[in-house]
């Protein structure tokens, strides 16, 4: 079984040869023991993963929308990014299924739509993290604008302007990819050759679009909501007024552990992505032995996972995300208690007449 290290942006559709990088450095016995895990985690890892994150961001999706997360701006935001891992977990299927010589992706048509979605979604749920850290920066750390800048209103508008970009963005962006034929006739999603001088440089665009930038950003809200609310604490030790500690805290410890498993999960995969750019701008490449080349396919699965955190994440951290899906679950029990009293009630009624 071949083992392709496949990238999820848009520019980096084509797949790395492992017949190329084999040709260059033998394998070892390190190497062989990474590609065991590599080839698990694709193999098996992946279905799981896609699964219980479908599951995970549709439930979470219920909580943001039908509970009173719905009345936050974090919630608009939290909810659009977990619709966004959604739908890219889907498209992740259309790659595992080449485990198994399914080509879904194999056309054309098929292969810009799987490019589109790919990088469209990769797009918004960094950018959907990131607008939620800026919400929390400013109801931490500027409360009185909060008031005026943190409202549904203003999170549904930036929502649609995101997506809007991405569209777009991205619809235009996935004309460059085609599904050309390779080596033993089959069709296989690339960007296309005439074109990759071009995308090499776009690519840097797009990693510092999607990671350099959101990344920072992300950090330095992180860190200034830490200071702030470990100051805010000390000083309210010192008036001794816990009540109002109890405010704030806990929407900054619940940023600060996404954001810190967040950029857990995907940093080790953008190093790699990045470092691979700048070996081809010099004309090396990157993924010169089968070492870093299946190091890089367990970053690619760790930097996946990253879509399937919404869930485990909140329910760990989020103190208001527990309550309203308590209260979801309980009001949903509760109906369908009150229902099935009423059948009976019914059907007591009908005996009796």
């Amino acid at each position: 079984m071949e083992l392709a290290v496949t990238e999820s942006t848009l520019y980096d559709t084509a797949v790395y040869s492992l017949q190329n990088v084999t040709r260059r450095r033998p394998p070892t016995e390190t190497s062989d023991g990474l590609r065991a895990v590599a080839l698990f985690l694709r193999t098996y890892y992946t279905p799981t993963m896609v699964a219980l994150g479908v599951v995970g961001n549709l439930a979470s999706i219920v909580v943001f929308t039908r509970t009173c997360l719905a009345r936050l701006s974090c919630g608009v935001y939290l909810g659009a990014s977990a619709t966004a891992n959604t739908i890219f977990l889907l498209s992740l299927t259309a790659h595992w299924l080449r485990v198994f010589g399914v080509d879904v992706d194999g056309g054309g048509a098929a292969c810009q739509f799987v490019a589109f979605v790919d990088g469209a979604c990769a797009f918004l749920s960094v950018w959907f993290v990131v607008a939620y850290a800026t919400d929390s920066y400013i109801a931490v750390c500027r409360p009185r604008r909060a008031e005026r800048l943190c409202t549904t209103f203003r999170a549904k508008v930036v929502s649609v302007l995101l997506v809007t970009t991405a569209v777009i963005v991205y619809i235009n962006l996935s004309l460059t990819v085609g599904a050309p034929r390779v080596r033993g006739g089959r069709r296989r999603c690339r960007a296309m050759r005439l074109l990759h001088p071009g995308l090499d440089t776009l690519a840097v665009v797009d990693i510092a679009i999607n990671v350099v930038l959101p990344y920072a950003v992300l950090l330095a809200e992180s860190v200034l909501v830490t200071i702030r609310t470990f100051a805010r604490r000390r000083h309210l030790r010192c008036t001794r007024n816990d009540a109002e500690q109890d405010a704030q805290a806990p929407d900054a410890c619940a940023l600060v552990t996404f954001v810190i498993a967040f950029l857990l999960l995907r940093v080790p995969r953008d190093v790699g992505q990045a470092l691979d750019r700048v070996y081809r701008l010099n004309g090396q490449r990157y993924f010169s032995s089968l070492g870093i080349y299946y190091r890089h396919s367990i970053a690619q699965h760790l930097y996946n996972t990253s879509y399937c955190i919404h869930l485990f994440v909140h329910l760990a951290s989020f103190r208001k995300f527990r309550a309203c899906a308590h209260e979801l679950l309980t009001r949903t029990s509760g109906g369908e208690a009150a229902e099935s009293e009423m059948r009976t009630q019914d059907a007591e009624t009908d005996e009796i007449l």
